[in-house]
């Protein structure tokens, strides 16, 4: 019996579906491979029921697929439906991916695609096979997406099936996979054409995502150029990319294609090398000049230039950097034996310093933005964050995941318990902002690898060194970062570009992050790679408590751990519990430091001494951690085995204990004991 790969299905969807509405439906479609005219089954999932119920739906018709006498291909499109019944390009609520079939010259038209779009969100071996025949190499067919930062709704359907027709057409791709509605192989199924093979994950990148119209400029640009009279291949390009300067000023002064026009001919403005400014200029001029009424479409388009614009110079710009010398900020210190050494200044005493980046990283769901718009207020109001009193003044709160009724309804939970109000958090400076379901790349990388701002990026610079926020929070860098969180030179780049706010501002900025699966199996809270951990000043972890031997799971907790800190203590470890809406540390374990966990584990081996209990260092009846996180004063500071473990290895290594031999010279035993 032929089962599927429900872990490839949940990585496949999670990369892909991540920004899919709930109110829509997938297709979980299957045809017979001998005729992909007649359909073998096809059933509608909710996304109101998630993700999950996706995954265990799409497992059972691949299962009930693969294990049919007659080949099946399971094949749901990537795309989300406005109704249970049809599947057809009308019914589409939103399009999710660029994705293209490259059944011939796979690898190469990997790398091709790469070169222009950046990294895949997802590279699938489909399990067919296809021979090379100038060298009879044999190579996996490829199936490769781009998952859109942003869903295509509406009008930029017909833009993302363009951009889906463009990037087949350049690498030789199955032309037919051009609607978005098209059914294409999902991993974790299986192929049977010929020996079964299961369709599988090649590369995994699930926080990279594109903006579609970047992606459709740099796929129209990359078109190759023919000569004569029309293309060498046949096919008229001018149909389908409209790349030629009649038709797009045409649109554009008619009004009947603003967006396509404005961003193909930016495109090519830049890449002739144009500045930026002076290209939106142009188009500008020729908004200006049309004939067609200046209604609120036009106004939507005309104040979108500068991100055209923008989006056009981070992508053909090649690289250009100026050649003015720049002179380097050499610092004076001959006056420096008569000043006092400046003392390191806080945002939040000890855990956050002042014109720093500092990064929190956390699973999803576990409470980062949360907990940010808590700090947020507490410098806003005055009020304490987790047991210290951050630096009064305003702050700016990016959320480029959740909507305003969210942040509306997490305010007023804090605003409750804190007895204050709206108007005193307006008043005191807090500045929240949703940026859900809109562009909020603040860096993107150019062709040549380099990290550049993008006109948002500017736009909160210029407002950090007007309103002077004590902080800037951000949810999260997937959102804001356009590069790969796997470079370490892109990572210290844009680091250094939220770091420059944070000096504009005074105050601090930290940047929210998600783990990967290896980040929370190792405990290190990262992804991507160590620049993260190496580019901030400071970093937390925000994850939750797993239950100890014997103990019941509280999905309410977590533990607040911060990892670095440059300038103040490390390791600092915090206990929290959700109540009423908010994260809220455990009856003193805002104030538990490491010395004061060191003091318990040092006072209840004295009275384990005193009364003759030996414990020890290995794990077992007398495990020293396990007995003591039993006892009852230690249950009235909220310590766990885990945080005496820690100390363990802190006073071993200080030489404050010791294994001290006990019992026969021939048999030695050894217990814990104080040295000295």
């Amino acid at each position: 019996m032929f089962r599927p790969d429900i872990d490839q299905i949940e990585i496949f969807t999670d990369a892909l579906f991540r920004h899919a509405r709930r109110e829509g439906f997938v297709s979980l479609r299957s045809f017979y491979e001998d005729d992909s005219s007649k359909p073998f089954r096809i059933t509608a999932a909710s996304l109101a029921g998630g993700l999950s119920f996706i995954n265990q739906e799409a497992a059972t018709a691949a299962e009930l697929a693969a294990n049919q006498p007659r080949g099946i291909v399971f094949c749901p499109p990537i795309a989300v439906f406005s109704n249970r019944k049809q599947a057809r390009e009308v019914d589409i609520a939103e399009g999710l991916a660029l994705s293209v079939e490259c059944d011939q010259h796979p690898d190469e038209a990997q790398r091709k695609l790469v070169q222009i779009l950046g990294p895949a969100t997802a590279v699938i071996r489909s399990g067919g096979k296809w021979t090379d025949p100038a060298t009879g190499h044999v190579h996996n067919k490829l199936h490769l997406h781009w998952r859109l930062r942003v869903p295509a709704r509406g009008d930029m359907l017909r833009e993302l099936k363009q951009a889906r027709d463009l990037a087949s057409r350049l690498v030789g791709g199955d032309p037919s996979n051009k609607p978005v509605c098209h059914p294409i192989r999902w991993p974790g199924s299986w192929h049977k054409k010929a020996e079964p093979v299961l369709c599988r994950i090649d590369t995994a990148n699930p926080d990279q995502e594109i903006d579609l119209t970047g992606a459709l400029a740099a796929l129209t640009a990359a078109q190759p150029k023919t000569g004569g009279n029309g293309p060498a291949d046949g096919w008229d390009y001018r149909e389908h990319a409209r790349s030629d300067w009649s038709s797009l000023i045409a649109g554009i002064l008619s009004g009947n294609d603003y967006h396509h026009g404005l961003v193909v001919i930016a495109s090519k403005l830049i890449a002739s090398g144009m500045g930026e400014g002076t290209a939106a200029n142009m188009l500008r001029g020729l908004m200006e000049a049309s004939s067609a009424p200046h209604d609120e479409r036009w106004s939507t388009r005309f104040a979108d230039i500068d991100r055209i614009a923008g989006s056009a110079a981070t992508k053909f710009s090649h690289g250009r950097q100026t050649t003015t010398p720049v002179a380097l900020p050499y610092i004076s210190m001959a006056g420096w034996d008569d000043e006092p050494v400046p003392d390191q200044e806080w945002g939040v005493y000890n855990r956050y310093p002042l014109r720093q980046t500092s990064l929190l990283s956390g699973e999803g769901a576990a409470g980062k933005s949360l907990l940010q718009l808590q700090l947020c207020c507490a410098h806003v109001l005055g009020r304490d964050w987790l047991g210290t009193m951050p630096e009064q003044g305003p702050a700016i709160f990016i959320d480029a995941e959740d909507d305003a009724g969210l942040i509306h309804r997490r305010l007023a939970n804090i605003l409750a318990h804190n007895g204050s109000t709206f108007e005193a958090l307006a008043r005191g400076g807090l500045l929240p902002v949703s940026l859900a379901g809109h562009d909020a790349v603040l860096a993107a990388p150019t062709r040549s690898g380099k990290i550049e701002p993008t006109a948002l990026y500017q736009t909160l610079l210029k407002d950090a060194g007007d309103i002077r926020p004590k902080l800037i929070s951000i949810a999260s860098s997937a959102n804001v970062f356009a590069g790969s969180e796997i470079d370490r030179s892109q990572v210290q780049q844009f680091v250094s570009l939220m770091t420059r706010i944070a000096i504009a501002s005074g105050g601090y900025l930290v940047l929210c992050a998600h783990p990967s699966l290896t980040g929370i199996n190792t405990d290190t809270g990262l992804s991507g790679n160590t620049s993260w951990h190496a580019s901030v000043r400071a970093r937390a972890y925000l994850k939750s408590v797993k239950p100890e031997n014997g103990e019941q799971a509280d999905n309410d907790l977590r533990e607040l751990v911060f990892k670095k800190s440059n300038y103040g203590p490390v390791s600092e470890s915090i206990p929290l519990k959700y109540q009423n809406g908010l994260y809220l540390p455990l009856p003193g374990a805002s104030s538990l430091t490491n010395a004061m966990t060191d003091d318990v584990f040092l006072t209840l081996l004295a009275r384990f001494t005193k009364e003759n209990r030996n414990v020890g260092d290995r794990r077992g009846p007398s495990y020293a951690p396990a007995l003591f996180a039993q006892e009852d004063e230690t249950k009235r500071v909220n310590l766990r085995s885990r945080d005496f473990e820690s100390a363990m290895r802190r006073l071993f290594a200080a030489g404050k204990i010791w294994n001290e031999p006990y019992g026969k010279p021939s048999r030695p035993h050894y217990r814990i004991a104080r040295k000295g």
